[in-house]
């Protein structure tokens, strides 16, 4: 989702809201209920949006942010495992 802003502050106020959409996954419980695979997506969206705001040199500017990822829970990922042998 593109959105243009006129100075860095714009900027990081929005990415500090996106940043807010995923701050259930920094607490400990959350590897309980999502596969490790989803924390590292996870970690991986929160540095893409730090690193949309850096790469910005030039205010007014347009900011590309990255889409939030589907986060697997443990359950998706196990109904994927082929099942056990016995």
């Amino acid at each position: 989702m593109k959105e243009t802003f006129t100075t860095r502050a714009e900027a990081v106020v929005r990415r500090n809201a996106l940043l807010d959409a995923t701050l259930f996954t920094q607490v400990p419980t959350f590897l309980t209920r999502y596969s490790h695979d989803a924390w590292l997506v996870a970690s991986r969206y929160r540095q893409d949006l730090y690193a949309a705001v850096d790469a910005v040199t030039e205010w007014p500017a347009e900011i590309d942010w990255p889409e939030l990822p589907h986060l697997e829970t443990c359950a998706e990922r196990d109904a994927k495992l082929p099942p056990p042998e016995v």
